[in-house]
């Protein structure tokens, strides 16, 4: 167990360093004594002595298994150091303080940057405004103290110099200092005497004095006065030749003097300005007089006056809401409609102008000599009429109507045949044949627009007649009649009608023949037509009897009733458009005969072919290879149901294998490598995969004889 303090000062936290170590585990718990009737229980505590002097520390070390160790060692507390200072002080701003500490053997002072050197004991500062600076000491034992030192400013004498003049060339003046006790000018060359408020200046050119105010206190502050010497030799310095266009202004600068006097006084906006404006109406030269306190002289300059470019906008206009109208505009130069709004071009003198709303459209000229001139035109914009030309009408041939438009002051009708007159808003119109007429309807400002009316003539309704027709038992019949200039369509009687529409059209299904009368009209006029429909017999279909049969064999199908057929499924048939054909379906199957008779009526029938999957593989049970033309070769016969064969193999008494192959066209022809066999029984297996995907199996014997 042990432990070290740093710095123990009175009033001040002196910590202490805990230098305990363990060879196992860790450290339970710490009991600190500081010796002053104060504890603590942290690893590396910290403590404040109210009081100097020496204290027994004494820290207990408990260990996990509850073992515990003590280590005692005096700590010696200090007293602070005791600071002393200068004290407060006052000077002038910006003066320099000398600033002295002591009662440590370290020093800084605060804030660092007011003083020649912060860690000094004895150091100087200076600053501008009332200022608390502190100075920290630490003595020989590290305990620390500070200080505070109050610096006051002096106020600063209030230096005036006087007000700036003016002297001749070689003249002199009095220059007037006060706000204090003493004086001192620079530069002191031109002057009579430099140490006094009120000295003689004769400056060979212009000069600033500045003069340096000392008040009883020794604070200074300085001002300074300039002294305008004038030279006899006036050189007015004018700008050479202006341009200006007529009616605008320039401004021309004099210089060289004080006092600035302008001939001839027209086109002037200050005859005494040093920098006025000029606007002439022609072209000008203009004297300048420059003179200053001592002197005069005098310059010309002359202002060249352009006239302005002509322009013309056109005249005012009217337009409707949506029209189009081409400004055209004159001058010399380059070209700019305001505002762009509405124009096609605004930088061509002739563009299309489209505006919404009453516009004043201003037309800038601007010449080569970048003079402008503009001119203004206005379009006036009117809402158009709003034409109504009446209802659409209806008039029997030969009849008359009056039609009636409205919206405007002015009427024109187009086209002119069947109207009483053109340029009334309700003429008769007695068309002979239905005709849309436009009607123009203009107002007071000319705006124009159009609407149309139909004036529909109904003519005479003309039914045609018809050729009688026909259907099969059980069917539908379209029946269309048209009928000219016929609005109405109906059919009679409604027995078997199963659509209509006011066209003309039924859609028709019947058990009995029936005549039908088709009525058809207009408003004006009517007529009729009839046409009969025969009912036809449905010839009698007969697909046969359903049969059953193995998968791979084939059935005869056999329908009868009519003199086309038609079998679907068409899979799997020989000619399915054929009354006979042969079927030989994979699985069992539902086939349906179509028969149409000479009439094109049909009727339908269907059979029901059921297919039984057997599995069959069919070899002889002997054979004889004596090459006579008659069972020389041992094969498979016939197979059912069989999709591949894997193998048909032949062995001898001996379970030799004589024979083998995969190809079911293949035969045994009762060798084996080319040596004829003797006679006797041999041994067959067929391995094979059906129509279903399973294995096969067949085996027996065979016997060859010769």
């Amino acid at each position: 167990v042990n432990f070290t303090t740093g710095s123990a000062c009175v009033n001040a936290v002196t910590s202490f360093n805990n230098l305990t170590t363990i060879s196992s585990g860790r450290i339970r718990q710490w009991l600190w004594d500081f010796g002053d009737g104060s504890t603590s229980t942290l690893e590396n505590p910290g403590h404040v002595y109210q009081s100097t002097g020496t204290y027994q520390v004494r820290l207990i070390v408990i260990a996990p298994h509850g073992c515990r160790d003590t280590f005692t060692a005096p700590v010696t507390v200090h007293p602070l150091p005791v600071v002393s200072t200068s004290g407060d002080t006052t000077v002038c701003p910006g003066f320099p303080v000398q600033l002295n500490a002591s009662g440590g053997v370290m020093y800084q002072w605060k804030p660092p940057s007011l003083f020649t050197n912060a860690n000094a004991a004895a150091t100087q500062m200076s600053t501008f405004r009332d200022t608390v600076v502190s100075v920290t000491v630490t003595d020989m034992n590290g305990c620390v103290d500070s200080a505070f030192v109050q610096i006051n400013l002096l106020p600063l004498p209030p230096a005036d110099a006087g007000s700036d003049t003016f002297v001749c060339k070689g003249g002199s003046v009095q220059l007037n200092a006060t706000g204090g006790a003493g004086y001192s000018w620079q530069p002191s060359g031109s002057l009579n005497n430099a140490n006094i408020p009120n000295p003689i200046a004769t400056p060979p050119d212009t000069t600033t004095y500045i003069v340096t105010v000392i008040d009883t206190n020794q604070c200074t502050n300085t001002d300074s006065v300039t002294i305008y010497v004038h030279n006899p030799v006036i050189n007015p310095v004018v700008a050479d030749m202006r341009e200006v266009c007529r009616y605008d202004s320039i401004r021309i600068y004099a210089a060289g003097g004080t006092d600035y006097t302008w001939s001839p006084p027209h086109g002037i906006s200050d005859v005494h300005a040093q920098y006025p404006f000029f606007f002439p109406d022609t072209t000008t030269t203009y004297i300048v007089q420059v003179s200053n306190y001592c002197f005069s002289g005098m310059d010309t300059v002359t202002v060249l006056v352009h006239p302005l470019p002509g322009v013309d906008a056109g005249s005012d206009r009217n337009l409707c809401l949506g029209d189009a109208v081409l400004m055209t505009g004159t001058g010399t130069g380059t070209f700019e409609w305001q505002p762009h709004t509405g124009l096609l071009d605004p930088f061509n003198p002739n563009t299309l102008a489209l505006p919404d709303t009453t516009t004043a459209y201003i037309l800038t000229v601007t010449d080569s000599n970048g003079c402008r001139n503009w001119d203004t035109v206005v379009l006036y914009v009117f809402p158009p009429p709003v034409p109504d030309a009446g209802a659409d009408t209806m008039i029997c041939a030969g009849g008359f109507v009056r039609l009636n438009a409205s919206g405007g002051t002015s009427y024109q009708w187009a086209p002119s045949t069947g109207l009483s007159c053109l340029q009334c808003p309700d003429p008769i119109a007695s068309p002979s044949d239905s005709t849309a007429y436009i009607v123009t309807v203009s107002d007071i400002p000319g705006c124009a627009r159009s609407d149309t009316v139909w004036v529909f003539v109904q003519k005479p309704v003309h039914a045609p007649a018809t050729l009688d027709t026909s259907l099969c038992f059980g069917d539908s019949l379209h029946l269309g009649i048209s009928a000219s200039h016929a609005l109405y369509y109906q059919w009679l009687p409604d027995d078997g009608i199963i659509f209509s529409d006011n066209s003309g059209n039924a859609t028709i299904s019947l058990t009995n023949s029936q005549t039908y009368i088709l009525a058809v009209s207009n408003d004006c006029f009517s007529d009729t037509t009839a046409v009969t429909v025969d009912v036809l017999p449905l010839p009698a279909a007969d697909a046969g009897e359903d049969r059953t049969i193995y998968r791979d064999e084939t059935t005869l199908l056999n329908a009868t009733g009519g003199i086309q057929y038609h079998w679907r499924p068409e899979e799997n048939l020989e000619n399915p458009y054929d009354a006979q054909t042969l079927a030989s379906p994979f699985s069992t199957t539902t086939y349906t005969v179509e028969v149409a008779d000479a009439n094109g009526c049909h009727d339908f029938d269907t059979v029901v072919v059921h297919v039984i999957a057997l599995d069959l593989i069919l070899v002889p049970s002997a054979f004889s290879p004596n090459h006579d033309g008659h069972n020389d070769i041992f094969r498979i016969i016939r197979t059912l149901n069989i999709e591949k064969l894997i193998t048909f193999e032949v062995y001898n008494r001996w379970g030799e294998k004589v024979f083998e192959t995969d190809d079911p066209a293949r035969g045994w022809d009762g060798t084996y490598r080319e040596e004829p066999q003797e006679v006797g029984t041999y041994v067959y297996v067929i391995k094979a995969i059906n129509r279903d995907n399973e294995l096969i199996e067949v085996s027996g014997n065979v016997t060859l004889v010769r």
